[in-house]
């Protein structure tokens, strides 16, 4: 007997599902006797047929792997955010968390008002060499249209096999017609250690933005590198570093503390997953004066480097708390290609605290994850006796923040306000000056100013934005005339109060864009030079460094 479309179609599909269901069954009397286990066979059976029954009679066609696929990624998003199913179109973004390269163009590609759009150019790789520049939107990969698409799915289009093609229809300011460009992929690795360098008064500084195999070997070679050049005291920068690798980690600490000391235990809920991490190796440094400097980002392995060497009493920490991810991951391999990474332990630095921040295992009522209570904060000391806390990041020894300039700099970011005058400012100027020197000054400031008032952006306060959205609600009601002018009043004053606030942050706003004109033109390296003219925390860094009195004092004090 011949079977028709559908009948075949229902075929297999009931044939899947039934030696699926088999299989399932199977694992429910194997463990039968455990509860739990039967539950979750029971419920796997439950979900089966779910699915059996919309691919047959939905109304509507259906990708029954995409609708799974969704399924598993909102399932893993009620345990923690690093708990991750990676689909085989995934597998390039968990290679490059993994080894810290991937074959690609070598550009940061973001999305704006639903466009693609090249956001930075990596020096030297495939977009810079073939011509890319900032600002240009890509709107076409391959021949698909970009607009409107699933951001991750188009930027993952342009990730492929080393030595591959991608075709590129690109929009570019002032130019008429689409520009095409062929570009072929090549693996992109970032060096941990992006800049290494002395500073004044015989100070080395180490920039590591990863922790991807071989960074532990990267920071040695600098730090030997550094003390061949007469380094007598160092600046470990780990601001923005989301961490990586446990092992380079420990690998790190284990350059600057003697052999035998304890760096990071793990504690999980399977015998393997405890583990005691020390530190196997001789060092290179023992005695060097070492500054750590943290900001909110600095998260997971920067944590372990920062709390090992608060916690041993080896280095002063300052700038801002840390991030707070005090969970490890494990990968798994799947079916199909896929991959699945699974939080599996908790890990615990020598003082014996956790710095996870957020219980993931006591949510809300509304799903919401909180801060670990300061009433279940538990006190521990350091090697010297110093008072450290669990349960929340780590905390600077010199804390050093400005949270409303931040927020400021947010917001103009996020509106892409300095992006779009930098971008404009570039064009109109030639700029000659060497990183470290390179400011644009009151002149610069004035232009920034001058662009957001024609209108070359929308850029609108906080204020501003809610008076208008009022302001459009009562015109829908028919509000009499007092009310639109007093909210007419309001906006005035709100816009002039933007003014002042711009204005009173005048110095960061020139800072940053200084800094990021400085990266446009000289990439990472200029970046960083150009930040010490500005940086609080790093001149504070420099200021202790050069009392070796006030550096004894923080290591030594106890409440």
């Amino acid at each position: 007997m011949k079977l028709n479309k559908l009948q075949t179609r229902s075929f297999f599909i009931l044939f899947f599902l039934f030696i699926t269901v088999l299989f399932a069954t199977s694992f429910a009397y194997k463990v039968f006797d455990d509860g739990d286990d039967f539950e979750l066979a029971k419920n796997l059976d439950i979900f089966h047929s779910v699915i059996r029954d919309i691919e047959l009679y939905y109304v509507d066609d259906i990708d029954a792997g995409e609708l799974i696929s969704q399924a598993i990624e909102d399932m893993l998003i009620k345990l923690d955010p690093y708990t991750i199913y990676y689909p085989e179109y995934k597998l390039e973004d968990y290679r490059f968390l993994q080894t810290g390269t991937y074959a690609g163009i070598g550009a940061v590609i973001l999305n704006r008002n639903n466009q693609l759009f090249v956001g930075e150019i990596f020096e030297n790789m495939p977009a810079y060499e073939a011509g890319l520049k900032i600002g240009d939107v890509i709107i076409e990969i391959d021949g698909f249209q970009t607009k409107d698409i699933d951001f991750e799915l188009m930027r993952s289009k342009l990730k492929g096999e080393n030595g591959s093609s991608v075709e590129l229809k690109i929009k570019r300011e002032d130019e008429k017609s689409l520009l095409d460009f062929i570009i072929a992929r090549k693996n992109i690795k970032f060096n941990d250690v992006p800049y290494f360098g002395m500073l004044k008064n015989n100070t080395g500084y180490i920039k590591l933005s990863g922790f991807n195999s071989g960074a532990a070997l990267e920071v040695g070679k600098a730090l030997m590198s550094l003390k061949k050049d007469g380094a007598k005291s160092l600046i470990l920068d780990l601001r923005g570093n989301p961490g990586g690798l446990l092992i380079e980690a420990v690998g790190i600490v284990n350059l600057f503390v003697e052999k035998g000391n304890k760096i990071v235990s793990m504690r999980g809920k399977e015998a393997g997953s405890n583990k005691v991490f020390y530190a196997k190796a001789l060092p290179i440094d023992t005695q060097i004066p070492i500054i750590v400097l943290v900001n909110n980002m600095s998260a997971s392995a920067s944590e372990i480097v920062s709390g090992a060497l608060q916690d041993l009493d080896r280095a002063v920490i300052v700038g801002r708390r840390s991030f707070g991810k005090g969970l490890v991951q494990n990968v798994k391999d799947l079916s199909y290609n896929t991959k699945i990474k699974i939080t599996t332990a908790k890990y615990y630095i020598p003082s014996g605290r956790c710095i996870q921040a957020l219980d993931y295992s006591h949510r809300n009522p509304d799903g919401s994850v909180g801060n670990v209570s300061d009433s279940l904060k538990t006190l521990f000391k350091t090697s010297a006796g110093r008072e450290v806390y669990d349960g929340g990041g780590i905390a600077p020894d010199i804390v050093v923040i400005n949270e409303q300039k931040d927020k400021l700099i947010k917001k103009l970011d996020k509106e892409f306000v300095i992006f779009d005058f930098i971008t404009n400012y570039m064009k109109k100027n030639n700029i000659s000056e060497k990183p470290e020197n390179l400011t644009v000054g009151e002149t610069g400031y004035n232009d920034f100013i001058n662009f957001i008032k024609k209108g070359e952006v929308n850029y609108k306060s906080d204020l501003e934005s809610q008076l208008e959205k009022m302001e459009r609600t009562i015109k829908k009601e028919d509000v009499n005339s007092k009310t639109l002018n007093l909210i007419s009043e309001l906006k005035q004053q709100a816009e002039k109060e933007k003014w002042n606030e711009l204005n009173k942050y005048k110095k960061y706003i020139i800072a940053t864009i200084d800094n990021r004109v400085s990266k446009r033109l000289f990439f990472e390296k200029g970046f960083i030079l150009n930040s010490f003219n500005n940086d609080k925390i790093f001149l504070e860094a420099s200021k202790i460094l050069n009392d070796t009195k006030h550096y004894n004092e923080i290591l030594s004090k106890k409440e």
